[in-house]
Parts: structure tokens; sequence; C-alpha cells
């Protein structure tokens, strides 16, 4: 029989140690974790303090002006999502010359595959199965809803089993248009031809809301509005694109001065970062939906995150700060934090005796506690995820690489 001191050995220490550890990529940009975390944060934030927001009592007051407001604006962070794998995934193709074709569009695929589908297929198979306490999950044609998310088509069909999911359709749709839009453009010898190209997809997203806002004008309300305007993948080109923009300014930075001078650097992140200010800061961005929120907004918003990324790729803005442990871990538990704490929010406000009533009325104590303890199960649930599901197959991505 083997005793328990062989389970004890310092190679099994060492590799449980090794297993648990989070560490960055030599060729990563530190700072760009910080922006995928605050992405988190964002879209974090939004769901946490929704159940308490209702538009007219300020939640938050603080000097005269409601802290919720940007909060509740959180939902920006799934546009920082998508420009960031603009960027990401741009600098990956470009890295390898754009050449993803047979075996290596295989490997490219199977190493985005390894990336998103095991611990979504896991979350979405545990809610769908019920298995979450108090998040409720309409059991009508559930098998067909099951396999359209499968599909990742929960950007064009209803995402009505956790609502965040509609981004991973996005996302993955971007994943096989991108190898052929970078191929494309590297065929192009001049460069000016090149960033035509991808400018050219970045304004199909703004022109594809024009057209849509012309066939569809009565629209007014957040739930008429997010199924027409804001879920479906041509309609997310923008943020995405302008990631991909970054990604090809970023590989000629050497050609302008601009990007090189820190002052130069540090402007942009600071007008990126009024843009995105201004945005969320003044009134809650969907609480009443006009034109500007149907076709500009999100154009805005690319733009503003896309001008933040870019300055931080290329050494400007807060890099020590962006570059933090703490800001780091966070965003090695991004992508499962996001999957898991929307359908735990039911079950935090139970805990704490908060459904039903006036809940805009909680405040003070409660709030925080509330906060907290949202924060603590999402974490959790999130570390289970991905250590025991997405590690294990980021493990196998990385051999491939």
């Amino acid at each position: 029989m083997t005793s328990l001191a062989s389970d004890n050995r310092p190679g099994t220490r060492d590799a449980f140690v090794n297993y648990l550890a989070m560490r960055r990529s030599s060729s990563a940009i530190a700072a760009l974790d910080g922006l995928r975390a605050f992405a988190i944060l964002l879209v974090f934030a939004r769901h946490a303090i929704r159940p308490f927001y209702d538009g007219n009592t300020p939640l938050l007051p603080l000097f005269g002006w409601d802290l919720a407001v940007p909060l509740i604006n959180g939902w920006i962070g799934v546009d920082l999502f998508f420009v960031l794998s603009g960027f990401l995934i741009g600098q990956s193709l470009l890295r390898d010359g754009g050449r993803v074709r047979g075996r290596q569009f295989r490997l490219y695929v199977a190493k985005r595959a390894l990336r998103i589908v095991p611990a979504y297929f896991a979350v979405l198979l545990v809610v769908a199965a019920g298995l979450v306490p108090l998040f409720d999950v309409d059991g009508r044609a559930l098998g067909l809803r099951v396999g359209y998310h499968m599909l990742f088509l929960q950007d064009y069909l209803p995402a009505d089993i956790v609502v965040v999911f509609w981004s991973l359709g996005v996302e993955e749709k971007f994943y096989l248009l991108a190898p052929l839009v970078v191929m494309l453009a590297l065929k192009m010898h001049r460069r000016s031809l090149q960033y035509g190209l991808i400018v050219g997809f970045v304004l199909l997203g703004l022109v594809a809301r024009c057209l849509t806002a012309a066939a569809y004008p009565d629209i007014a309300t957040y739930d008429a509005f997010f199924p027409v305007f804001r879920s479906p993948f041509h309609h997310c080109l923008d943020a995405l694109f302008v990631g991909l923009l970054a990604a090809f300014i970023y590989r000629d930075r050497h050609c302008w001065a601009w990007a090189t001078n820190r002052l130069c650097l540090n402007g942009l992140f600071l007008l990126g970062l009024s843009i995105i200010l201004w945005l969320i800061s003044g009134e809650a961005m969907m609480g009443r939906i006009d034109y500007f929120d149907k076709t500009l907004q999100p154009f805005v918003i690319a733009i503003g995150m896309g001008l933040v990324l870019l300055a931080t790729a290329l050494g400007g803005g807060p890099l020590t700060f962006l570059g933090s442990r703490p800001l780091f871990y966070l965003s090695k538990l991004s992508y499962s934090l996001y999957l898991v704490h929307l359908p735990l929010l039911p079950l935090a406000l139970a805990l704490l005796g908060l459904p039903g009533g006036d809940m805009a009325a909680v405040r003070g104590e409660i709030l925080l506690l509330f906060f907290a303890t949202y924060t603590a199960f999402s974490l959790a649930a999130s570390m289970l995820v991905h250590y025991g599901i997405e590690k294990p197959f980021l493990v196998i991505k990385g051999r491939l690489s």
C-alpha cells in the first residue's frame, strides 16, 4: 500500500505548486493584463449594482453625484474585452506573418478552442441542468437553446441561458474572420492599403448599425435594443477591428516618432481615458435609447478603448499600476469570472434576504455586505473553474505552441 508520505514527495509538491502558480508569459505586455482586469471589474460592477439601481434615487451619492452611474455603465467592459481580443489575436497573427492555412489554421483553431470552449461548455451545461441554486433557466426548448449556444450562435439567437454568453458568440466569429483579414492585408504590399482595409472593417460596424437604425427607427427600450443592435457580431466590428488596427500600428511602431515618445503616449492614454470617463460618468447610457446609442456610441467607445490600449501597449499610461500583481492575478481569472458571476447573483442576494421588496431602498452596510458576499462567491467559483477546467486545457494549449 502506498504510504501517505509518498503523496508528499518534493516532486509532487513542486508540481502542485507549479500548477497553482500564475505566471506571466515572457512575451506578454504586462500592462495589458491590467486592462483585462479592469474589463472584468466593469462587467462585474454592472451586474452587482443593477438589482439596486432604479435611476431615480442616488444609490451611492458623492458630492451631489451618484457613484453608481459609472458602475451601471460597466457593460462597456465587454467592449474593452473586444478591443483586447482584436489586438492580441492580431499581434499573434502578425508575429506568424499571417500564414494561417492548412495545418497552421487547424493549430490556430485548436488553440482558440482550448482557450474558450472547455470552461464555457462546462458552465453552460451546469447552468442549463439547473445545478446553480436559485438561478432559473426556462425549460422550454432547452435542448435546442443549449445546442445553438454550443454552436456560438447566441449573438444572433436569444442568449437566454446566461445573457453574458452573447459576447462569446461574437468572439468566436472574430477568431475565424481575423486570419482571413490579416492574410488579405499582408498580401497588400503598401501599408496604407493594409491600414485602409482594417479601417474599412472598423467603419463597417458603424454603417451596419446606421442601416439597422433606419430599418428599426422605433426601438426605444433596452430589451428591444439588445438583440437588434448590441449583440449581433456585425454590430461589434468597431471594437474588434480597432484592436486589430492597434496591432498593425504596434507592428510599425518604429516607423513613427510619436510611438516612442512617452509624452505623446501619455497624452493618447489620457485622451482615451477621458472619452471613456465622459461616456460612463454622465448618466446611465442605456436608461433611454436614442439614435446615438444605436449608431455612434459603440464607435466612440471603441475609439476611447483603442487609444487606451494602444498607448498602454506602446509604453504609455500608468504601466507599473496596470502591470501590478493583483491586477495580473485578476486578469488570469477574468474569463472564468466572466462565465460564473451572473448565475451566482440570485444566491448572493438570497443569502442576505434581499430579493423582493424595494431593492432600490437598500443602502449602507447591507449593500456593502452584499458586494463582499457576491465578490467572495464569484472569486471562489472562478478559481474552481479556472483550476479545475480552464487551466488543464491551457496547459495543453501551451504544449501546442
